[in-house]
């Protein structure tokens, strides 16, 4: 019997070393400085290969993300350059593959590129950095189609823009524009639409007894399909966001939790006793009361960043730098906003705005019925 116990014991040690050298080989920091700038620096293999960095130099502080797969690389900034002008000052950053990005303060607070544009001094300093791929930049051709207009060339390779247009949706890339019919019948009120993965997703919310039913749309194979439920959900459900592919969803009327799988064709309560409900914090799922959750909309957020918007100014927070708030870009009169991947889409005055670090703000399509109904209106697919 003793034998028995030391040889648990003896497991039981190995498999936690073993967890604990995956976790710190996987979540690693390292602190560096390249031309007496200091860098902070974590690496993360949780979820794709993250690198956070805060950057100090003598002027302020820059924090960002990067998302690059290098082999598992630690201390991956190879150089950092520095430009300033008055009250601009810009860093240069060459990496281990030799990629470039650039990131400025203004009056030593981080802002994006995209509202430096038209700034003198920037200018100054972009003429001198002689690269104009690291600055953002936007098209005005346009392509009627139908009852909208849509800016093509703003459209990212990897993205799918859809509009519900009462009966169907329109479905937009950097290619094509196309056309889906989905119903036969209009439904102009409590549209409930979401997007995973290739798949645009409606919910059949037109019976009084509720939704049994789901339509979803393959994007890839152009192929529609619906998907019945057992029973009924209230009409009064929102969807909480994504995790793992599987959809969340809560029925405010009910009190109840569900989970969405769309390839497995599969709704299932979460069972949490009526007592405690599942909520995700960056990423972690925690428990929390039945009282706390129904207190307000539960909604997941996957996103790298927190995101505001306050006095007609967008701004972001890295989520583990988040006294840093970095100026991306001022806009007045908006309509809506959602947020998804670290994407800001704005309805504005029937137009679609699309926000990223990388492309700046650009304007996607326009839709005169936009200006009427525009909540649930429109969402994004990510190809992979």
């Amino acid at each position: 019997m003793k034998n028995i116990k030391k040889i648990f014991i003896i497991v039981a040690i190995i498999i936690g070393s073993f967890y604990i050298f995956k976790y710190f080989k996987n979540n690693i920091k390292s602190n560096y400085v390249i031309n007496k700038i200091k860098i902070e620096e974590y690496f993360s293999k949780d979820k794709g290969h993250n690198y956070d960095f805060r950057i100090k130099t003598n002027k302020g502080t820059y924090v960002f993300n990067l998302e690059k797969n290098l082999n598992s690389s630690t201390k991956i900034i190879k150089n950092i350059k520095k430009y300033n002008k008055n009250t601009i000052e810009c860093i240069l950053i060459t990496y281990k593959d030799n990629k470039n990005e650039l990131y400025c303060l203004n009056n030593k607070k981080q802002v994006s590129l995209y509202y430096l544009k038209n700034n003198n001094d920037f200018i100054t300093i972009k003429n001198k950095i002689k690269n104009n791929k690291l600055v953002p930049t936007s098209y005005n051709e346009k392509k009627d189609y139908k009852k909208i207009t849509v800016y093509n060339k703003n459209i990212s390779n990897d993205e799918l823009f859809t509009v519900w247009d009462y009966k169907g949706i329109y479905l937009c890339s950097n290619k094509e524009n196309k056309y889906k019919k989905i119903l036969k019948n209009d439904l102009y009120e409590n549209i409930l639409i979401t997007a995973i993965d290739k798949y645009f997703i409606l919910f059949d919310n037109t019976s009084v007894k509720g939704i049994n039913k789901i339509y979803y749309y393959d994007t890839k194979k152009d192929k529609l399909n619906t998907m019945t439920f057992k029973n009924y959900l209230s009409n009064d459900i929102y969807i909480n966001g994504i995790v793992d592919e599987t959809i969340i969803i809560t029925d405010k009327k009910e009190k109840k939790e569900y989970s969405l799988n769309i390839l497995k064709k599969e709704l299932k309560e979460i069972d949490n006793d009526q007592t405690n409900y599942v909520i995700y914090e960056n990423g972690i799922k925690k428990n929390i009361s039945k009282s706390d959750y129904f207190m307000k909309e539960q909604i997941i957020d996957n996103n790298k960043y927190y995101y505001q918007y306050e006095n007609n100014i967008f701004y972001k927070y890295h989520k583990k730098y988040k006294n840093n708030k970095i100026l991306l870009f001022e806009q007045d009169n908006i309509d809506d906003y959602f947020i998804k991947n670290d994407e800001i889409i704005i309805i504005k005055e029937g137009k679609v705005y699309s926000y990223k670090d990388n492309t700046g703000l650009r304007l996607i399509l326009e839709s005169n019925e936009l200006n009427y109904n525009y909540k649930n209106i429109v969402s994004l697919i990510k190809n992979k």
